[in-house]
């Protein structure tokens, strides 16, 4: 039993041996036919699929030929072998260098080539028209809408006319008892020293409209002595705003319009302390010489309709006004009011030496106003003209500083024509 067990293993074992054979050499031959066909077959490819295309095979470089760029390898494989990015500054295809993106033209390279020549402006945008920095007019209203706060302050000259109280003048009315003995008094010109400051801020929204809100107050005490006694002292203060609203604007001739409406009060107080000491030395002599007014207070209050506009290019600006004025309210020295009619127009014509020559950041500006009468009654009403004229710093869009003059006159009416001359540092910021 043992001797045909072993025999029946030893034939098992060969029928294994055989099969192993066999399939030893299927494989083989597969692997023969798989050298030969020069690749791995495709993979089987999806019902609905068409098959993937097979890149065609390139022959060899014959000797002496260029040898062809490599094809692009496909996306996520790596690079053939000898392949290397083109270098910075060498040139692509239609002329632009490799790894540079091309360069602005027209006015984008002009918008970027201001910002980089003053990277660090913020604010101011919306003044410069055309290439040009309007600056801030002192006779009349601006017609830009930049939120900003401005300062100014300054000393003056202020000239007025006041009768002239003498010693012969006081014992001819105690002798005489005249009452009317002041009207008969000489008129002459008597000086002050004045100053004065101003805040003024305005609110933008969006470059289309805004709101300006201004205070100005100025005092004046006498230059000299006889008329430090005859007018001790002069207060002014003006208060007001104006709403805004840009109509249009053409960057191309630097043309901006705007309208606005605006509202001012405006408040005068004279101190005459000379009345005040004759009227006591009147009552010691036992006579009435019927002197008043130790203080004298005259107040307004206006409405304004203006129509604003300019006009620049690069150094060159012109900015314009019309500005009628109705006195709605108010009260003189004797407490009396009549309404009035006042038509303001006036012109500023500025230089900005910025423009030519980084070298020159200054600006200088001149300007004239007249307010001229419609309501005018009688030789008390007459037509006031202002002058002004400044030297800016114009190297910043958003910041200006500079110092202005001033001259202010009424022409002649019933009394000698008043003046005023003041000179002052101002100061803008913009938001």
């Amino acid at each position: 039993m043992r001797s045909v067990g072993r025999e029946q293993g030893r034939s098992r074992s060969g029928r294994w041996a055989l099969v192993g054979g066999a399939a030893l050499g299927v494989v083989c031959s597969s692997a023969l036919a798989w050298a030969q066909a020069g690749g791995i077959p495709p993979a089987p490819v999806p019902e609905g699929q068409p098959p993937a295309e097979q890149p065609a095979p390139t022959a060899a470089p014959a000797p002496g030929s260029a040898t062809p760029a490599p094809a692009p390898a496909p996306t996520g494989a790596p690079p053939p072998e000898g392949w290397a990015p083109a270098a910075a500054g060498t040139a692509a295809p239609g002329g632009v260098e490799a790894g540079k993106p091309p360069e602005p033209k027209g006015e984008e390279a002009k918008e970027e080539g201001e910002e980089k020549e003053k990277p660090f402006v913020q604010g101011g945008q919306h003044r410069r028209v055309n290439q040009h920095n309007f600056i801030p007019p002192d006779q009349i209203n601006s017609p830009f809408l930049n939120s900003n706060i401005g300062l100014a302050q300054g000393f003056g000259v202020y000239q007025f006319q006041a009768p002239d109280y003498t010693l012969d003048a006081i014992i001819k009315a105690i002798q005489n008892q005249d009452a009317n003995w002041e009207k008969k008094l000489s008129i002459s010109a008597h000086h002050f020293l004045m100053y004065g400051q101003a805040l003024s801020g305005q609110i933008g929204i969006l470059n289309r409209v805004s709101l300006d809100l201004s205070v100005m107050g100025r005092a004046a005490v006498g230059g000299e002595t006889d008329t430090a006694i005859v007018m001790g002292g002069l207060g002014m203060a003006d208060a007001g705003g104006m709403a805004k609203v840009r109509i249009v604007t053409v960057d191309k001739i630097g043309l901006q319009v705007t309208a606005g409406v605006g509202a001012g009060y405006h408040h005068i107080l004279r101190v005459l302390p000379m009345p005040l000491v004759l009227e006591a030395i009147c009552n010691y002599a036992g006579k009435n010489c019927g002197l008043e007014g130790f203080v004298s207070i005259s107040e307004m209050a206006t409405v304004t309709p203006a129509l604003m506009a300019t006009l620049g290019w690069k150094p060159l600006g012109l900015q314009f006004s019309v500005e009628p004025v109705f006195g709605v309210a108010g009260a003189d020295a004797e407490g009396n009011f009549e309404p009035t009619q006042t038509l303001a127009t006036g012109v500023q014509l500025e230089v900005d030496f910025a423009e030519l020559s980084e070298w020159a950041p200054v600006a200088i500006a001149g300007g004239y106003r007249i307010d001229y009468e419609l309501s005018a009654k009688d030789a008390s009403y007459a037509d006031t003209h202002g002058l002004s004229g400044g030297i800016f710093y114009s190297g910043r869009r958003d910041f200006l500083l500079g110092l202005r003059a001033n001259v202010s006159l009424i022409t002649p009416s019933q009394e000698a024509a008043p003046m005023m001359v003041t000179g002052l540092m101002q100061m803008q910021y913009y938001f």
